[in-house]
């Protein structure tokens, strides 16, 4: 029996399971078995057709299933799949029935509404301490204001800002290779910062410690670690797919642990270098030769971009690196 404590992951808040699995995959599952399509789902949800199949591929293998098979027909549910199915409405009706209630605890008005402030953002900002720094800037300005953080993968981001009566403002990191599937809607405005690279790390004590730079081929052959967030598995998925099946060895929400057991194993531990101090503290970056790039965006709705308060904020974010 699948537990919700295993499958909600409601970005900062209170409910925040133990895994770091994105609720928006169990929605992408559930459309897929209405369309029994990658491709006609993938079109519906802006995303493309590849991230909604290792959406898919992701979710087989935390919970070690099969979901699907092929027929002449598209897709069809399996046994499993079938059974997941029903976990899974009956978790979403929960989350939703959540999301409603505490939408009643206390009501935002037309008064309240230039106080409140949404920052949308990915997983490895947060985890990265950024966005902690960015809103205890903000609040050294603009104490009196309520913000709300909210984690989300990159094209939901848009979507929630559309829905959102909030002022909003999204801070995320796009795979390169999905910029062009990017679908980015007349409201909203797109701002490039910077453009990063995955880049291996290792244990100064590593026997890798003095290699100049691992290539794509290496890696495939060698354990590796990374912090368990669907994109940056993705990434890695991608980067390394030609050579074959990444061996990832272990994915932990806890960024420490995961370098810390890494580091002591020599196991190389992948991810993006996001913060400003590039400086590793007892660890060894190893450049990783034609590595993937991902490009952080920085998204606001046209509508409030001259408003004070996003101006502060805008300007915060973009200064920041």
């Amino acid at each position: 029996m699948l537990e919700i404590s295993n499958l909600l992951r409601i970005g900062v808040c209170p409910l925040e399971g133990v895994d770091k699995m994105q609720i928006e995959y169990l929605y992408y599952f559930l459309d897929v078995v209405r369309t029994q399509s990658f491709t006609q789902s993938a079109k519906g949800l802006y995303i493309s057709p590849q991230g909604l199949s290792q959406a898919i591929k992701t979710l087989e293998k935390k919970y070690n299933i099969e979901l699907f098979t092929r027929s002449k027909r598209g897709l069809v549910l399996t046994d499993d799949g079938n059974k997941f199915a029903t976990y899974v409405n009956e978790l979403l009706k929960c989350y939703e029935n959540f999301e409603e209630q505490c939408k009643r605890i206390k009501p935002v008005d037309g008064t309240e509404m230039g106080n409140i402030l949404t920052i949308y953002t990915t997983a490895l900002f947060s985890v990265s301490g950024i966005i902690l720094e960015i809103v205890e800037n903000f609040f050294e300005k603009c104490p009196d204001k309520t913000i709300l953080i909210s984690e989300k993968l990159p094209f939901d981001v848009i979507k929630s800002m559309k829905n959102d009566q909030n002022y909003s403002i999204g801070l995320v990191n796009v795979p390169n290779y999905l910029l062009e599937e990017l679908s980015l809607c007349e409201e909203v405005c797109i701002e490039y910062i910077l453009e990063i690279s995955l880049v291996a790390s290792v244990s100064p004590t590593s026997v890798y410690a003095n290699k100049k730079f691992f290539t794509k081929q290496e890696l495939t052959a060698l354990p590796l670690s990374c912090f368990n967030e669907p994109l940056l598995e993705d990434c890695i998925q991608y980067m390394l797919g030609e050579y074959g099946e990444p061996n990832i060895v272990m994915c932990c929400s806890n960024v420490r642990l995961s370098k810390d057991v890494a580091y002591s194993q020599d196991i190389i531990y992948i991810s993006v270098n996001l913060t400003k101090d590039s400086t590793p503290e007892n660890r060894v970056l190893v450049p990783i030769h034609d590595a993937l790039k991902l490009t952080v965006i920085l998204l606001y709705p046209k509508k409030f971009k001259d408003i004070p308060i996003m101006k502060k904020l805008i300007h915060l974010m973009k200064s920041f690196y």
